[in-house]
């Protein structure tokens, strides 16, 4: 009795897998038309020189009815892109500008095969290959696609890089986005930055003034009440653009919290010892490739 139990039970089991495959086997691909979510219509818009370009970011639900698959679930996010070439030369895209890990259009259909018959991943081969970023931009077109990147829940921030044939020496354009993906508001979505200073906190300061304003900043960081004394603050960061900086334009050097001999440490707010040559490093921070014999030393200050 027991036996014949558990020869049913397991043959059930077996009958069920066998349904699950044959279905699969059988399934074909089916997606929505991107026409049908309003992802181009809520894309930002940015143009430099003669390019445009737009962008925007599908939701996690937009995504599955676009691509007819769970593409979020797979860790991977979609990035849509439009470039207009107004110049009078060809230009290229470059795709690890948005994301240098990104997935290629095969290898993310790929990696959802199991689900479709062998049509059906065919078709979702075809499907991706044909809604996926151009890589070259004739003079006078317009192209638009998809760039299969890491998923990130928030603001998605990327660049757009772009090579193109021009009369400057550098022939180059970088276009850096912001994008708040639909379905999720971080906490630094409600503040207003605008306001989080007062207007007398913010100074427009040259050169000079910004090593007379670091010479009087505070040494070190404090607790809440200002009134103890935590690690020096050496490194001072110039940019506009941290998340995709890879490149150093200049450097100086300034006065900071005062030399600090390795053999007599001083203690921050959880008594941690430190020390320091005394001076802060201020960097210039650049998104443009800089080769390192062009990189600037500011002669404020020469360490020992």
């Amino acid at each position: 009795m027991t036996y014949s139990f558990i020869f049913i039970r397991r043959f059930a089991s077996a009958a069920i897998l066998m349904m699950l495959i044959t279905a699969c086997e059988a399934t074909p691909y089916k997606h929505e038309s991107l026409s049908n979510f309003p992802v181009e219509q809520r894309a930002l818009t940015k143009e430099q020189g003669p390019f445009r370009v737009r962008a925007s970011v599908p939701s996690r639900e937009e995504a599955e009815k676009i691509f007819g698959i769970p593409i979020y679930k797979r860790g991977i996010q979609p990035v849509w892109l439009e470039i207009t070439n107004n110049s009078a030369g060809r230009a290229r895209f470059v795709l690890s500008s948005v994301d240098d890990n990104y997935f290629s259009p095969f290898e993310v259909a790929y990696m959802h095969k199991k689900l479709f018959s062998k049509q059906g991943w065919m078709d979702m081969e075809e499907y991706f290959y044909s809604t996926a970023m151009p890589r070259q931009i004739a003079a006078g077109d317009t192209v638009s696609g998809f760039v299969y990147t890491h998923a990130t829940n928030g603001t998605k921030n990327f660049n757009v890089d772009l090579f193109h044939e021009s009369s400057r020496e550098d022939g180059y354009e970088e276009f850096t986005f912001f994008v708040q993906v639909p379905g999720f508001a971080p906490d630094y979505a409600n503040v207003n930055f605008e306001e989080l200073y007062e207007a007398s906190a913010i100074r427009d300061i040259g050169l000079d003034g910004l090593q007379d304003a670091l010479l009087e900043s505070p040494c070190c960081t404090t607790n809440l009440e200002g009134n103890g004394q935590g690690q020096p603050v050496n490194i001072v960061l110039v940019a506009e653009n941290l998340a995709y900086s890879q490149s150093l334009e200049k450097f100086a050097y300034v006065g900071g919290v005062g030399e600090v001999d390795m053999e007599q440490p001083k203690g921050n707010l959880t008594g941690d010892p430190w020390f320091t040559d005394g001076y802060r490093i201020v960097l210039w921070v650049t998104s443009k490739p800089v080769s390192i014999d062009d990189v600037d030393f500011i002669e404020w200050r020469m360490p020992h």
